[in-house]
């Protein structure tokens, strides 16, 4: 029986660092961002990929990859090394493949009814 791995994350984080274009043509961008559970903080090593020449074409929207922002990404995680024998490392990256702004709901905001809608 063939089972089917489930990678697909879609998470809110805020960018520590601006992106940075990377890839032999600037096809890819690189960032950080955090993500709060809790008390705890969660560091994302995030890159984006352009698919350039292809029907449906990603854009990277650097005005957006700038530090500060708060985004929501939606993504796979993708394991990666470098290095050479004794020194080579390990990681993991967070492909991303869309990036929208967050929905913010204030704590105090009082529900919309039907007759709020109708005014």
């Amino acid at each position: 029986m063939k089972t089917k791995s489930v990678n697909h994350l879609s998470i809110t984080v805020r960018l520590t660092d601006n992106a940075v274009l990377k890839g032999e043509q600037g096809n890819a961008a690189r960032f950080t961002g955090i993500h709060h559970v809790g008390t705890d903080a969660l560091f994302l090593n995030c890159v984006m990929f352009a698919n350039k020449g292809k029907k449906n074409e990603r854009v990277i929207p650097m005005d957006k990859l700038t530090k500060g922002n708060q985004l929501r990404l939606e993504g796979f995680l993708k394991p990666t090394s470098w290095g050479e024998g004794d020194q080579k490392r390990n990681g993991i990256d967070f492909v991303v493949n869309s990036i929208s702004e967050p929905e913010v709901i204030a704590d105090n905001a009082p529900e919309s009814t039907d007759e709020d809608e109708s005014k």
